[in-house]
């Protein structure tokens, strides 16, 4: 998708007025397609062998993920537990470097 048209949907649908509303159908079918594939993936899932915790957010930039990410680890370390963070950061290639 073209970054404008990304950037036209996520204003429109941050609005919530008409526009946002008509939209709201393909939001709760995209919803119910997204909840039907993990389901799918949950049946074969790895499993980790120590405790995750994911901090995301649906929108990119400027929601508080790094302080919250700064947060989690400052507790965890003050209860003896060693966290580590990855990150692919936005933008990110994944795959072997070049």
């Amino acid at each position: 998708m073209s970054r404008w048209l990304e950037d036209l949907l996520l204003a429109i649908w941050s609005r919530r007025g008409a526009a946002s509303a008509l939209l709201l159908p393909l939001a709760w079918l995209y919803g119910r397609l997204s909840a039907r594939r993990l389901r799918a993936q949950a049946r074969t899932a790895w499993k980790a062998p120590v405790p995750v915790l994911v901090v995301g957010n649906i929108l990119v930039g400027g929601t508080g993920k790094t302080p919250v990410t700064i947060a989690l680890c400052q507790a965890l370390q003050a209860r003896g537990w060693h966290p580590g963070i990855v990150s692919r950061g936005y933008g990110a290639a994944v795959g072997p470097e070049p």
